[in-house]
Order: C-alpha cells, then structure tokens, then sequence
C-alpha cells in the first residue's frame, strides 16, 4: 500500500510486511475476514499519528476559534472516509486508487498552516528572502468586493525589492497609436515600485522625452526593428535576479503584483517563469498561461445527434448540453443589461468558472450575479417578467432594494433566473469591482472587464484571477465541488480542493469521482 508509506520514517519505510487478507465462512453461513497483525497495527499507529498531527495544529490556535474548529472537524470526517475506504480495500484485497494517494497528500498538506500555498517549499524562519511570504485572511476578509484576502506579511528577512527584480519594457514593435499609452505605463511604474529601476527601449523620440521625467527609468535607443534585438539589449542591462518583461503593456498599475510573480518561482520547485492573466483596453480578459484545448475526432462517417436531454444531478458532471444552456443565459442577460443601460457582473462561483473553465463550473449548477441595486428594480415590472417568459426563462424571489442612509444610495435586493432546472442568483449591490478598483479612464461600462464564457464576452469582476484567489484562497485552480455537498456550514468555510465526493453510481461515465480534480484539460474534451 503506497499510499500508506507516505507517514511512515525514512528509515522504516519499507519494513510494512506484505499485506494478507483471509477471508473464511463460518458455520452459520456468514464470512469473517482476517488480516496481517502488523500491518494492522502499523495502520492503527499512522491514524493515530494523523490524528496527533490535527490535534496539535489545532490546539496551537485558541480554543474559541471557530473556524479552526470547523476544519478539524472537516479533516476528521475526511480521515474517517479515508479509513473506511482503507477497510473495503483490506476486505476485497484491493490495491489503494492513485486517486486515494493524492487525496492522502493533500490532506498531510492541509495539516501545515496556511501561510503558503501546498505547491510552494517551506522557508526557514532565519532564511533571506526575495520577498516576504504572504497569508490568507479567510472568505470573508474580503468581502464583498475581494480585492483583499492574502495579505503580505512584515517580515524581516526579505531583500529589499529594487535589488530582486528589474523592469523591462519593449515598445520597438507597438503601432503608433499605442506609443500614447507609454508614459501612462511608465508612470504606473514608478508609482507602484518606486524604487524598482526600469529598462525601456524605444525607437521613439516621443517616448524617450516621457522616460526622462522619472529618475528610475534607463532609456535605450533602437534604431533596428528588430524586436529580439531590443529584448537582448535590455536583458544585457539587467543586473537582478528576476526580470519583468513587460510585453505589450499599455497599463500597470498595483494589479501587477510582481511580489506573487517572484514568489512563486523562488519557492516553487522546478519552475523558472511564472506568468500572469492580462487585460486589453476593451476589457477583454485571458487567463494568460499556455493553455491546450483536446477535440475528439470521429472516424468515418458523421455522427448526428438530434436531440439532448440535460440532466443535471448531484456528483455528476454536467453534460455539455447544460453548459450550453447556461452560456445562452448569460448571452441573453448582457445583452438584456446592456439594452436597459444597467451594471452587472459575474460573481463568486460564476467568476472562478470563467478563470477556470471559460464557463460554468462542470459540477455546479447555478449561477450568481452582482448587478447595482438601483437597477434590480427593472426585474419587478411586468414587461421584464413576460420578456423573460417568451425567450424560455422565468423570474422568482424578488426583493425589492432598500435605501441606506449611512451609504446615502440603495442596498441590497435579489432575484432568481430560473431555466431548465437552473438557476441564476442576481444580487443586488451598492457598487461594483469594476467601478471601485479598475483605473478611472476604464470605470465606464464599455470597458467593464469580460471574461469569455464559451465564446461569449460577458461582464465580470475587475480582475477575475484576483478575485477569485482572494475568495476561495489556496490552490483555486484544483477543483472541489460546492459548499453544500463537502459538508461546509456556509460557503466562506474553508475548501479543501484536489478532490471529489464519492457518487451514487461511482461507474457511470459522468461521476465526478472518476476525473482529475486539478486542471481544465479533460473538461474541455468534447
């Protein structure tokens, strides 16, 4: 059992003796089963060991922490699961699933605090550092905007930052009409890094002018057009371990975060380049790493499907038709907002689907939007409700706005869209991300961030990855399954992501069991 050798010393590590399972009918018809002795006891000794691991994490916090109480008490229903799994294993003389391995990792892993993600190397407390670490506040830090939710820690060891990473801007190939946007870039810059030292190249008179009102800016004249020449030329100035290469910039404001940047590759085994999500002026928002799509061919003659049946269950993962569907209601809704000159975005679950999955969440099955509460209102008059009606949806819950008189504006008010078994949670609120957090020149509707949603451009939180790591915090792009069905109390507990719940039928081709909870390539087969 691999799995097991996982808690076990260095030095012991290959001492468990073979396991042996006997199983034999008694006299009165019935089956008893017995095992090796030793490895029963080497299994009772490692429970234990877990359980002394929670134990004593848990006690270093205070006892009226009801939030450590809550993921103790998640982490010893999982073990509890683990262990009754282990038992069926033990009774049909069964080899533990890779499956079971990883869920056995992840929760050692939980057992640490929560200081730095799972993947990142931990660092002694006497270490230099490039930067300092940073912690998690919890899902209700941020709340309701999460523009917060790691918080960097005043550390004391960390080098300063102007000698770990420089700044390199390139702007021999951006057109004309972009030129414009280099000052605001440089200035964007010094504000946010003000002691970072910045290498620009340019082939621009304009533009080495601008440089020189900012004394942390070295400008290098290009003459050849040669975009890799001026990126060599830059890379040769750059005396700091790291580098920012600024490609194609036209923003830079504290949305960048080269402190996340930096940690990430210097205390994350094997990884030498991290890079970020990325935003054009239009709003149109990618997540920004190398992404791989997988198409299933058929051979031979085309398949016709003419009708599909959307059947969304619990633990299984939705058909595409379901995903369709969804798509199409988010594209009938923006377009709805936009005719009626009203103020959405996509929230919480539906905006960890659209950095994740460019969709809805496989495995969820509901939506949640973020719309102004002056504008909920439309949703109460009866040409809104029978405009819905005739295009498949339908609308219930209402609750009107309320005024508050200390935000001096409307607060608050809800609807539910309903389809197909579906539904969309609208709530009302006082502002929105994109008018609170994005630059002032880019707070206007038409320049709201979009996430794209299955080929469809659809209005989203300022910063989609951002957000979503401040709201759901570490390990955002594993995957886990929807505060009711893992036993949270409320959706701000803490997930533990990396795997799914059983299902009812674990050999139906749909149970989520079966998929790897990490990574968007195997949703993406179609």
């Amino acid at each position: 059992l691999v799995s097991l050798y996982l808690f076990t010393s260095e030095e012991k590590r290959f001492e468990l003796p073979p396991l042996k399972v006997k199983i034999a009918k008694n006299g009165d018809g019935t089956y008893s089963q017995t095992y090796n002795k030793t490895y029963n006891m080497t299994l009772q000794k490692i429970c234990e060991k877990m359980c002394e691991k929670t134990t004593d994490k848990t006690n270093d916090k205070t006892t009226n922490d009801k939030a450590d109480d809550k993921t103790k008490d998640v982490i010893l229903k999982e073990l509890n699961e683990i262990h009754l799994e282990m038992q069926k294993l033990l009774l049909f003389k069964q080899v533990p699933s890779l499956k079971l391995v990883e869920r056995v990792g992840e929760l050692v892993k939980r057992l640490d605090n929560k200081v730095q993600p799972a993947s990142e190397t931990a660092v002694g407390k006497n270490s230099t550092l490039d930067v300092c670490p940073e912690e998690y506040k919890g899902g209700k830090f941020g709340y309701p905007f999460y523009e917060k939710g790691w918080v960097i820690t005043n550390c004391s060891n960390a080098k300063p930052l102007r000698s770990v990473i420089s700044v390199l801007v390139n702007t021999v190939a951006y057109p004309k009409e972009d030129e414009k946007h280099i000052e605001k870039v440089l200035k964007g810059i010094t504000e946010t890094y003000p002691t970072v030292q910045v290498h620009l190249a340019t082939r621009s008179n304009e533009v080495m002018e601008a440089a020189k009102k900012y004394n942390n800016i070295d400008v290098v004249k290009v003459d050849d057009v040669k975009v890799s020449k001026g990126w060599n030329t830059l890379m040769s100035k750059a005396s700091t371990p790291y580098v920012l290469i600024a490609r194609d910039v036209v923003h830079f404001t504290w949305l960048t975060q080269v402190e996340r940047q930096i940690r990430v590759v210097s205390q994350t085994p094997n990884v030498a380049v991290a890079g970020g999500a990325y935003r054009n002026l239009s709003g149109h928002w990618k997540a920004g790493c190398v992404q791989t799509t997988l198409n299933n061919g058929i051979p031979g003659r085309l398949l016709s499907i003419k009708e599909w049946i959307c059947n969304a269950r619990s633990g299984a993962l939705l058909p595409v038709c379901c995903l369709e569907e969804y798509a199409d209601a988010l594209t009938f809704f923006q377009r709805f907002i936009d005719a009626h000159n009203a103020t959405f975005e996509l929230d919480t679950g539906s905006a960890l689907g659209g950095v994740k999955l460019n969709g809805l969440l496989p495995w969820d099955i509901d939506g949640d939007f973020a719309i102004l509460s002056k504008d909920i209102e439309i949703f109460s008059k009866r040409e809104t409700i029978e405009h819905f009606k005739s295009n498949g949806f339908s609308l219930s819950g209402y609750t009107p706005p309320k005024y508050n008189d200390k935000r001096g504006s409307l607060v608050n008010g809800y609807v539910m869209v309903n389809f197909n078994g579906f539904g969309i949670e609208v709530w009302g609120m006082w502002d929105v991300t994109n008018t609170q957090f994005l630059p002032p020149e880019l707070q206007n509707r038409a320049t709201f961030t979009k996430a794209n949603i299955r080929g469809n451009w659809i209005d989203t939180v300022f910063s989609p990855g951002l957000f979503s790591r401040n709201r759901y915090g570490r390990e955002i792009l594993k995957h886990s399954e929807s505060w009711r069905r893992v036993g949270l109390a409320h959706s701000y507990g803490d997930y533990v992501p990396g795997n799914f719940k059983p299902c009812d039928k674990p050999n139906h081709h749909a149970c989520l069991q079966n998929f790897p909870a990490d990574g968007d390539i195997p949703f993406k087969v179609v």
